[in-house]
């Protein structure tokens, strides 16, 4: 029996170091057993960083796909490069 109390109060310690990194929450004390607080903070994180539209070139988009297409067109026009040919390599001779 006592082992199974051990076994529960451990996996009761992981949950609890799991939520407060998800929650990064930097006052909590150690001990606290409130992982309803950590997933809220969690949440309420996840809620604000969501991107639910973003404007592209074709206006705006709402689906997921959408969004996704948009970013990466985007950064590969940011990041990428066109190809350009030096045709007067000869003149550098």
């Amino acid at each position: 029996m006592t082992e199974i109390v051990k076994e529960l109060d451990h996996l009761w310690l992981i949950e609890e170091i799991a939520a407060k990194q998800r929650s990064r929450d930097r006052k909590i004390k150690e001990g606290d057993r409130n992982t309803a607080y950590f997933h809220a903070l969690a949440n309420q994180r996840r809620r604000k960083k969501f991107i639910s539209k973003l404007e592209g070139p074709n206006g705006m988009v709402n689906s997921t796909a959408d969004i996704m297409n948009v970013a990466v067109d985007f950064y590969k026009n940011l990041f990428g490069f066109e190809p350009t040919m030096n045709l007067n390599l000869a003149d550098d001779f």
